[in-house]
């Protein structure tokens, strides 16, 4: 068996996958669905990231 280990991990930029020394907090803007009415909608999320390029990368990413 393996040891777990209980150190708390450093959290990691949704984007790159680095371990973030600053964060940085990027609102994005983009479609959900409703599971009821089946229907898409806008929503904006507080994401955090590592750096500002990261963000915007990620909301290109989320345009499609």
């Amino acid at each position: 068996m393996t040891d777990r280990n209980d150190e708390p991990t450093a959290p990691k930029c949704p984007q790159c996958g680095k371990t973030m020394e600053s964060k940085v907090s990027r609102r994005i803007i983009d479609r959900g669905w409703n599971p009821v009415t089946r229907k898409q909608y806008v929503r904006q999320r507080d994401v955090e990231f590592c750096s500002e390029t990261c963000g915007g990368h990620y909301q290109m990413g989320c345009e499609g």
